[in-house]
């Protein structure tokens, strides 16, 4: 297995990373990240006819880390217990629900090293989003993106039956090449409306059954909408969640008995007595599992393992065709004085 993650925008300032004030509540803990995903790409597009609005800093995509706290109502003996916990705002020290909580694959027979743990986080919650679809073999499926969570989401489809199975690239056209080697039967650069709408063809007579959109802009949404079939769902994956509300979509999903998922939902589930969620401790185990049969690629992903410290500056000196890599944040790499 391989460091995988994704790249966070090529902004001025990072978010004060000290301790954290948010008190823990019942059922949650406090987390101290070891290691981050992030992915420059999954930021922003700087492409006005997208209609994305910018974002102010990077996005965390999956978490390696030790629990400090735990708050009322919360299992026994998690403090000092490594988690892997899914995409999530990139602070030090986050406070989440317990449920959202894995333990990472038993260190004597896995063979994986803490900071690869992190793109395990990433990888099971590309699996959450394709699995929340329900797919059948011979399902067309559109994966639209940008980044490393786009592409482990094609692959999950591919695994899961997809077919027709198509991509549509928003960013440099190596992406798109990547996409075609994990699977794809047809990808695409996608920079305009008319070039996302000329995919439909691909979707056969009844539209496609999925769109996962990881971009979340306004044309993506709406686009993504008008190519899927009746009863279709749109699910959104990586990015740190689309605007949707002020775009009148109404009318789509109910005529058309449409849905809309937001990814972070397909990760939860209910409390189970004594262990938390099962729903994301369960994807977790899935995907070390595939990783280990060596049916899900990810070397091709992979960027560096950068200190915090140095994060901004090793983003901002990457070439356009290698801004959508993986790369991982090493938070050791990161002093403060009050952290």
């Amino acid at each position: 297995m391989n460091h995988l993650s994704n790249t966070p925008s090529r902004t001025s300032s990072l978010p004060s990373e000290g301790v954290e004030n948010m008190p823990v509540g019942p059922g949650c803990v406090r987390v101290r990240l070891r290691y981050s995903s992030v992915s420059a790409s999954s930021a922003d597009l700087p492409d006005p006819k997208l209609g994305t609005s910018t974002s102010s800093g990077p996005a965390g995509l999956g978490h390696v880390g030790t629990v400090e706290e735990a708050g009322p109502s919360c299992g026994d003996n998690l403090i000092g217990r490594r988690v892997l916990i899914p995409p999530a705002a990139l602070r030090r020290q986050p406070v989440v629900r317990e449920s959202a909580c894995a333990p990472p694959p038993d260190e004597r027979e896995a063979g994986v090293a803490p900071h690869e743990e992190a793109v395990l986080a990433v990888a099971a919650a590309a699996l959450g989003h394709v699995r929340s679809v329900g797919l059948r073999l011979g399902d067309p499926v559109l994966v639209l993106g940008k980044d490393p969570v786009a592409l482990l989401t094609l692959q999950w489809a591919r695994l899961q039956g997809a077919m027709p199975l198509v991509f549509g690239g928003f960013g440099p056209a190596a992406l798109t090449d990547v996409a075609r080697q994990l699977g794809a039967d047809q990808a695409f650069r996608c920079d305009s409306a008319r070039s996302l709408r000329d995919l439909a063809k691909w979707s056969g007579d009844e539209g496609f059954r999925a769109v996962f959109d990881g971009v979340g802009s306004r044309l993506t949404v709406t686009d993504g909408l008008h190519l899927l079939g009746r009863a279709g769902k749109l699910v959104f994956i990586g990015q740190q969640g689309a605007d949707v509300e002020s775009f009148n979509l109404y009318p789509d999903l109910h005529c058309r008995d449409l849905e809309l998922v937001a990814g972070a939902s397909c990760l939860e589930g209910a409390d189970v007595e004594g262990g938390g969620c099962s729903r994301w401790k369960d994807l977790v185990a899935a995907t070390y599992r595939i990783l280990r049969r060596g049916r899900l690629q990810v070397e091709t992903l992979v960027g560096d393992v950068i200190p915090w410290q140095g994060l901004l500056e090793h983003l901002q000196r990457l070439p356009g065709d290698a801004a959508w890599k993986a790369h991982i944040v090493d938070w050791d790499g990161f002093t403060n004085q009050s952290d």
